[in-house]
């Protein structure tokens, strides 16, 4: 059977045993070339080794096919870049998500010992990471990391589209998995197995304080039990003052046209939270439609309370880090609170947390959304 006859056996079979992946295979766009060694995708599409495809029997060949697929729909290299993960790492953590996936179908479609999906022999499973989700299982991850068998450990790894072009393919596959969830539904027929991964990913639940840790947690920490913490003075309990090297921090809030009144306040309540969370980072409000306006050191929440965000003009990041750069060139990280309708420009050497209320995903830096 030719690779072509296999991905005609995909694009049939799928769709009758499990509509939700059925769909997803629909959509994707496949290419067999004369360069590599398995398949993989670049973010976008799903590239196989035209002998690769050959040697594999038609339901290897449709579970290959829906590994790769998955990758594509889960968002797993544009997740990848965002969190600036390890890409080894995240491709065993990925595929054993989609393994156990694909295992769970192998299973359902069995009759007479045969199935109609099958990983290829040796493919990377694990009983343990049953049901996680992919960040999930990294965290969960040896440093030393296991062997895939498959053959298939670097489908992550080989090219990846530009970041224009996987945004642009991030929203589209979005709406994707979101069509073929519902269709699916409607059915009855959404597999069990994907239910939490679908959800986190059309209505993700990171949290971006949790982000803001890691850059904050990078630095020493000590308990000084001789002084108190000054934000809790007025308690009856005492909580030691943390000593180390202090870190500053620069809040930067979109004050462009595009960003009304109660996003605005929004963006000042999780200012407040960042005051009250982390005890040993000096704080530094800007705001920024296309320059820079009102910096203001943040001391204490009266400091916050009457800060007044100004703007109303176009939309460019790029001044807040002309601006740090030349009034606050030792800042350890800046937070940008904005909808991401602006320009970015190049990346400025810096972590940068971009706190998004849309899905615009930055070139540079961390995307999270509030």
């Amino acid at each position: 059977m030719t690779p072509e006859a296999k991905l005609k056996y995909a694009r049939t079979i799928l769709p009758m045993v499990e509509p939700f992946y059925g769909s997803l295979v629909f959509n994707a766009r496949t290419e067999f070339v004369d360069y590599g060694e398995t398949a993989w995708t670049d973010g976008k599409s799903v590239k196989f080794n035209r002998r690769f495809a050959e040697l594999l029997t038609r339901e290897e060949f449709a579970g290959v096919l829906l590994h790769e697929v998955l990758h594509i729909a889960y968002l797993h290299i544009p997740r990848m870049l965002s969190g600036n993960l390890n890409r080894d790492k995240w491709n065993v953590a990925t595929d054993l998500v989609i393994n156990w996936q694909i295992q769970q179908l192998a299973q359902r479609t069995q009759t007479n010992g045969r199935s109609d999906v099958a990983l290829p022999k040796g493919g990377l499973l694990d009983p343990q990471y049953a049901g996680m989700s992919a960040e999930q299982v990294y965290a969960k991850l040896p440093d030393q990391l296991p062997q895939d068998g498959s053959g298939l450990g670097g489908d992550l790894n080989q090219e990846h589209a530009d970041q224009e072009t996987l945004s642009r393919a991030a929203e589209e596959w979005r709406a994707a998995v979101a069509q073929a969830a519902n269709q699916a539904r409607m059915r009855g027929r959404m597999p069990a197995e994907v239910e939490r991964e679908v959800g986190d990913l059309l209505y993700p639940k990171i949290d971006w304080r949790d982000r803001l840790k890691t850059f904050v947690q990078a630095f020493p920490i000590d308990y000084d039990y001789m002084q108190r913490d000054r934000r809790f003075l007025h308690e009856r309990f005492i909580v030691p003052a943390l000593s180390g090297e202090r870190i500053t921090g620069v809040v930067a809030l979109d004050t462009s046209g595009s960003i009304g009144q109660k996003e605005l306040q929004n963006f000042l309540s999780e200012v407040y939270g960042i005051l009250k969370s982390f005890g040993r980072v000096d704080l530094w409000a800007v705001s920024c439609d296309a320059m820079v306006r009102n910096p203001q050191p943040i001391e204490s929440t009266y400091d916050l309370e009457t800060y007044k965000p100004v703007g109303g003009g176009g939309t460019d990041f790029r001044p807040v880090f002309q601006w740090v750069q030349e009034h606050l060139p030792t800042a350890d990280f800046v937070v940008y609170f904005t909808d991401g309708m602006g320009e970015f420009g190049e990346d400025p050497g810096k972590p940068v947390l971009w706190v998004m209320t849309t899905e615009v995903e930055a070139p540079y830096g961390v995307t999270v959304r509030l």
